[in-house]
């Protein structure tokens, strides 16, 4: 028998189109990329508020900055402290000087 379930995760995605159709290029904690179709991004999802973001901030909980390379890659850099440098979820580029 199924049972329900109810999970929470903070992600990070953007608006990407695939095949034609709106949706999100979606990130997840573990770096795992994959893409959702617009509808069913917003229904599960919502943007954090202000005091959220302050609030990941101040507990390092997230040290991500995003920036466009030449390479066209939108680095989504996450901080390693026990490397102490920075990995891009998406392409998987690794720096200390982000």
């Amino acid at each position: 028998m199924l049972k329900a379930y109810v999970g929470t995760k903070i992600i990070k995605a953007e608006p990407a189109e695939k095949d034609g159709k709106a949706g999100y290029r979606v990130m997840y904690p573990d770096g795992y990329v994959s893409w959702s179709p617009r509808a069913t991004f917003e229904a599960a999802y919502r943007e954090i508020s202000k005091d959220e973001r302050e609030l990941l901030e101040q507990t390092n909980a997230e040290a991500a900055v995003s920036q466009i390379t030449d390479s066209g890659c939108r680095h989504m850099w996450t901080y390693r402290p026990d490397m102490d440098d920075h990995t891009c979820g998406f392409c998987g580029e690794i720096r200390q000087d982000v």
